[in-house]
């Protein structure tokens, strides 16, 4: 039971603390042990490779424990399917329809536009080209990295573009990234941005919403209104906290913890 309280119900931008929330929702609806696949596919002589929302995708091979998935392996495993095959010549497409809607929330401040990642379903190196400039095409670095890697494997690469995924086509190779469990201890321990985005998409999707800040947004606010962790006067309009717009109560987030 409540011993004192102040201000306690009074809706404030939770900043990074709605990391806490988004980690909470993601957890119980998703699994600590859930992972994200990123997949190459065929059809014919165009090869895809699927964004499959992994935060945390690298080029190179990672040794942390939190980056598994690398499009290293990806590509040295594409390849050898392809030689398998006989296929030495292909064209590549990446597909990011996993995610809908603007990759950049339209709450957030638009000075923030150069550093603040995009959210994106396939990306590389966490969608930046360092701690201050964020990649305006994430996708197409990832993929034009991709290529890169192929034809160092053997395998020529005639063009590169955007594509979706033929449900008939038939899955070459894939990564998968950490659990989920090590993702979010990484996420809350760095106040990582673009990972607490990415999570919310997926939180979204599991939910039956579109993976956008609108669909992460109705999915949040329906698993906390069923978990008790609802107050009048809140507002959900992003998994990090970045917007400042947005508003939880002091007690529903002490609850939360």
């Amino acid at each position: 039971s409540t011993i004192t309280s102040r201000g306690a119900d009074r809706p404030l931008a939770p900043a990074s603390t709605m990391k806490v929330l988004t980690s909470l929702a993601a957890l119980d609806t998703l699994g600590a042990d859930h992972r994200f696949t990123t997949r190459v596919v065929r059809s014919g002589k165009q090869v895809v490779l699927v964004g499959g929302g992994d935060p945390l995708l690298t080029d190179k091979q990672s040794k942390s424990a939190a980056k598994p998935a690398s499009l290293q392996a990806l590509a040295a495993a594409t390849a050898t399917a392809l030689a398998a095959d006989g296929v030495k010549k292909v064209e590549l497409g990446y597909d990011t329809t996993l995610f809908t809607g603007p990759d950049f929330n339209p709450s957030w401040k638009a000075k923030w536009r150069s550093w603040v990642a995009r959210v994106r379903p396939l990306m590389i190196g966490e969608g930046r080209f360092n701690v201050w400039q964020a990649d305006p095409a994430p996708a197409r670095t990832a993929a034009t990295a991709f290529a890169k890697r192929l034809r160092a494997a053997g395998i020529t690469v005639t063009r590169t573009d955007p594509a979706r995924a033929s449900a008939t086509s038939t899955e070459l190779a894939s990564v998968q990234s950490a659990p989920l469990a090590t993702v979010l201890s990484r996420t809350l321990k760095l106040s990582d941005n673009l990972a607490a985005e990415v999570i919310a998409r997926h939180v979204a999707l599991a939910a039956g919403q579109k993976a956008s800040f609108t669909g992460v947004a109705a999915a949040l606010e329906a698993w906390l209104s069923a978990h008790q962790l609802w107050a009048p006067g809140m507002r959900v309009l992003d998994g990090s906290g970045l917007s400042s717009k947005a508003r939880v109560t002091p007690s529903v987030l002490a609850r939360a913890i």
